[in-house]
C-alpha cells in the first residue's frame, strides 16, 4: 500500500497548526479560554469605571488582553518572522513500519525517516493528522508533524487512518472530530 501527501506551510497552515499546539485539539477548552479571558476583561473594565483606575484592575485587564492577543496574533508574528520556514513543502511517505518525509524550499532542504514506534501521539482531527514525534513536543520542545488530509495524492485519509492504527497503540491514536482548525 502506497500512501503519499504533501503539505505546504504557508499562513493558513501555520495558524491551524498553532491552534491545535496550544489547544491539543480540545475545542470546549479553546472556547473555555476565550470566554473567561472575555469575561475578565469586561469584569475588569466595568470595575475600572466604577471605581477609577484601580492598578488591581488593570493589571488584570492586562494580563487577560495579553493572552487573549497572543494566542490570536502569534501565528501572524510566527508566518513574518519564519525565515527558512517560508513556505516550506513537506512530502510524506508511508511504508508498514515507519514514514519519511522530505521538506524543501529555495532555501532549506531535508528528508527524515520516523519508525512507528517512535511516535509518542498522533491525532486526527476532520482535516489534518498531528504527529508528536516525541513526548516533548506536548511541552512544546520537539518537533510536530502537521499533514492535510487534503494533501494526499497516493492513497487516501482512511488508509493512513488504517494503518496508523495498526501500527500504533490505541491510546496513541486519538481522534478529535469537534476541532474547527
Amino acid at each position: 500500500m502506497k500512501i503519499k501527501a504533501e503539505t505546504t506551510y504557508n499562513f493558513e497552515n501555520i495558524k491551524r497548526h498553532y491552534f491545535f499546539e496550544t489547544f491539543h485539539g480540545n475545542l470546549i477548552g479553546a472556547i473555555l479560554f476565550y470566554a473567561i479571558v472575555a469575561f475578565i476583561a469586561v469584569l475588569s473594565i466595568v470595575n475600572i469605571i466604577a471605581t477609577g483606575a484601580n492598578i488591581f484592575w488593570l493589571a488584570i485587564l492586562g494580563a487577560s488582553l495579553y493572552y487573549g492577543i497572543s494566542t490570536t496574533i502569534r501565528p501572524w508574528l510566527q508566518n513574518n518572522n519564519r525565515g527558512v520556514m517560508y513556505n516550506i513543502k513537506n512530502i510524506f511517505y508511508f511504508a508498514e513500519n515507519s514514514f519519511t518525509f522530505e521538506s524543501e524550499n529555495s532555501v532549506y532542504s531535508g528528508k527524515s525517516k520516523v519508525k512507528y514506534g517512535d511516535i509518542y501521539m498522533v491525532y486526527e482531527t476532520p482535516k489534518c493528522f498531528y504527529f508528536y514525534l516525541s513526548k516533548k513536543t506536548m511541552r512544546k520542545e520537539a518537533k510536530v508533524v502537521m499533514i492535510e488530509k487534503s494533501g494526499f495524492f497516493a492513497g487516501t485519509p482512511e488508509q493512513l487512518e488504517q494503518l496508523l492504527r495498526k501500527a500504533l497503540p490505541a491510546k496513541r491514536y486519538c481522534v478529535r472530530k469537534l476541532w474547527i482548525f
